[in-house]
């Protein structure tokens, strides 16, 4: 209760403005403070430019499938079960427990795994992979949906919280509770060579809608709001005087 007054309701509360970075953070911030919705501006997170665009054949014998992150909301347990016996490779970014290792030891899963890895290795494993499976059960943004589809990769994310707000109609969406759903969403994208294109091409108009650019518009029409509010409340100050 302690954190919750010092981190939000008390910031929010004397704040003449708050940012969230998408509608399902401003819906949370509203249902757990109170806060008036008027007073929650969207303002999305930016892709990093060093997300660019880099073509590859699709790997039909053994696509790669990107996961990243090993916290709960990734739905690691799932992503493994749901491409259990398809032909394939997980590459994980994300530090493995041995409970994850013997995850993937059941199910029979080649893969391979690295942590702690640089922003251009990140890029790298963007243009190495054939697909990102991202189907969190939850997030506030989902930023890999952008920076694959920036690079130019199909991706299956979920159909709930953030995700299909980030992800506009440049990706899969599917059940994150549903193993089945999931693993439907991945043969598609395996299967359907066209599917596969629709998507790469939605992406990427999707993720420039997330350009720094575009960014900075945003923060700088906001910052001119609170100067143009402060000034006519300055001038009233004044003329009650």
């Amino acid at each position: 209760k302690v954190l919750k007054w010092l981190w939000l309701d008390l910031p929010v509360r004397h704040c003449r403005y708050v940012t969230a970075v998408s509608q399902a953070t401003k819906a949370d911030i509203v249902r757990f403070t109170g806060c008036d919705p008027d007073k929650v501006r969207v303002i999305p997170t930016v892709v990093a430019e060093d997300f660019t665009r880099a073509d590859k054949v699709f790997s039909q014998s053994c696509p790669r499938i990107l996961h990243v992150g090993m916290a709960p909301n990734k739905n690691f347990a799932r992503h493994v079960e749901a491409i259990s016996g398809l032909s394939c490779e997980l590459h994980i970014v994300g530090k493995l427990t041995d409970d994850h290792v013997r995850l993937l030891d059941k199910y029979r899963i080649r893969y391979k795994a690295e942590h702690n890895i640089s922003q251009a290795d990140m890029q790298r494993a963007y243009a190495e992979c054939d697909i990102l499976l991202f189907a969190s059960t939850l997030e506030g943004f989902g930023m890999p949906i952008l920076e694959a589809q920036a690079v130019g990769r199909p991706v299956v994310t979920s159909n709930v919280s953030s995700m299909p707000e980030v992800a506009g109609d440049g990706a899969c969406l599917v059940d994150p509770l549903s193993v089945e759903s999931i693993r439907a969403g991945i043969v598609r994208i395996f299967s359907e060579p066209d599917y596969r294109a629709t998507l790469v091409e939605a992406g990427f108009r999707n993720a420039r809608r997330y350009s720094a650019e575009a960014g900075a518009r945003q923060y700088e029409a906001l910052y001119l709001a609170v100067i143009e509010e402060s000034g006519l409340q300055a001038a009233s100050r004044m003329r009650r005087v």
